[in-house]
């Protein structure tokens, strides 16, 4: 089976071959007390996102990833742009995530690093670290499952969208491999800019590295604004993880010490600023080329998010097909190539 797999700072987003899909979000809380408390209705449910690894010659850990680990001690979203692919949070979310798409023993994987980490030689760190790798999974309540990859690749971020949005059934059809096309890919810590480009004489289109690139900030910048916004009207400091959950699981809102948070109506004004900063970079950094765009391709959580601002910043942009899975998704079908 082939698995593509983004674990992203802000979620984990996979897809498999198979038709399986999985999203959480990148949090991560170590279990240290073994202790169990066990009673009527709830014995034997453990939240799916409980996850023990034992990876191969090393010893069993568990944690608390995605959304069983946002109310954990200790959770965190552990990401820094170099050497992320040997910190133990990240192996317990890639194994986590593979796992729930049913991972067997030997199969192929498919994963991203932001444009900047790749062209820095970071792609050679995750294929080290995961070409081979193995681990016994529990994930919940569930079997004990043997995951192992038989095969790696890695690519930038954006170029998973791309090739989601040119090979996929559902995708812009196979002619933008041949076309000018621009990715802007919107993460939570950071976004994508990917230029492809018809030259004279070339079958297929080409990356210009020197006009694609990774911008540092992702949608967490319009997180981090409400979340100063909150504690300037509580007057005392609140977990950001609280305020992210009020996002993703409170549709938009937030009660929390008897107030009540529009978290939403909050970020619209940022979620425009940070737009506009995206739309100054692309227009800096391509120049003319952006008028020579056959398609300019929005995708990324974030990108979904931000997409009504950018779309009225370019009115042609298109949001990529499945934008959330859409880079995950790609890495899986550029396995097949």
């Amino acid at each position: 089976m082939r698995l593509g797999i983004d674990v992203g700072y802000g979620f984990v987003k996979g897809a498999s071959s198979a038709g399986g899909r999985v999203v959480f979000p990148s949090v991560v809380a170590k279990l240290l007390d073994s202790r169990r408390l066990d009673l009527p209705w709830v014995s034997g449910q453990e939240p799916r996102y409980e996850v023990e690894i034992e990876p191969e010659g090393g010893r069993a850990a568990r944690y608390a990833v995605g959304d069983a680990a946002y109310d954990r001690e200790g959770a965190v979203r552990a990401w820094r742009l170099r050497g992320q692919a040997e910190h133990e949070n990240t192996r317990a979310l890639l194994f986590a995530a593979a796992a729930a798409l049913d991972a067997g023993p030997s199969d192929e994987l498919g994963l991203g690093v932001p444009l900047e980490v790749y062209v820095g030689g970071g792609a050679e760190e995750w294929l080290r670290v995961f070409s081979g790798a193995r681990a016994r999974v529990r994930l919940g309540a569930g079997p004990v499952r043997e995951v192992g990859f038989s095969r790696v690749i890695v690519l930038p971020q954006a170029a998973g969208a791309y090739f989601h949005a040119a090979l996929s059934l559902d995708g812009l059809g196979r002619d933008l491999l041949r076309q000018n096309v621009g990715v802007v890919d919107v993460g939570y810590r950071t976004t994508d800019l990917l230029l492809m480009w018809r030259y004279p004489g070339m079958r297929v289109s080409q990356p210009d590295a020197s006009l694609s690139t990774t911008l540092d900030r992702g949608v967490s910048w319009v997180y981090e604004r409400v979340w100063a916004a909150v504690q300037g009207r509580l007057g005392r400091p609140v977990d950001p993880l609280v305020v992210e959950s009020g996002f993703l699981y409170g549709d938009g809102v937030l009660r929390y010490a008897g107030e009540v948070f529009d978290l939403e109506g909050e970020a619209a004004g940022y979620c425009e600023q940070f737009a506009r900063e995206i739309a100054d970079q692309v227009r800096k950094r391509w120049g003319d080329r952006l008028e020579r765009l056959d398609v300019l391709l929005v995708s990324g959580g974030g990108g979904g998010w931000l997409y009504p601002y950018l779309s009225d910043l370019f009115p042609g942009a298109r949001l990529a097909p499945d934008a959330l899975y859409a880079n995950a998704l790609g890495y899986q079908a550029a396995l097949g190539g």
